[in-house]
């Protein structure tokens, strides 16, 4: 079986809205899931990454707000896992065995 992992972006711009993609699966398949032009903005974390941040970030919720830790990317990403899709958050909290999930996220206030 090909290592699992999850993939995030998180895109901004002017005129054009904002995305937040989260999915799990190989680095291939969250690139094929996100779409080429997106794909270039994702960063890959394994599962325990995100479990760790999502169990930090249940002691201190404001540790989102560090940038300049070196775990930052992985706390962003497991932020916006609790937000939008609490229950695979819940699920990866309590590592309950295998989880295949894809979300895309797209707004334009514009």
């Amino acid at each position: 079986m090909e290592r699992q992992y999850i993939g995030h972006l998180q895109y901004f711009a002017t005129g054009e809205g904002r995305a937040e993609i989260l999915a799990s699966g190989s680095i291939e398949e969250i690139a094929n899931f996100a779409g080429s032009f997106y794909a270039r903005g994702l960063t890959f974390f394994s599962f325990e990454e995100i479990r760790l941040a999502i169990q930090q970030l249940e002691k201190d919720e404001y540790l989102v707000d560090d940038s300049d830790r070196q775990d930052h990317p992985a706390l962003l990403a497991a932020y916006h896992i609790n937000c939008h899709v609490p229950l695979i958050a819940k699920t990866l909290k309590e590592g309950l065995g295998y989880l295949s999930f894809s979300y895309k996220f797209y707004v334009n206030h514009s």
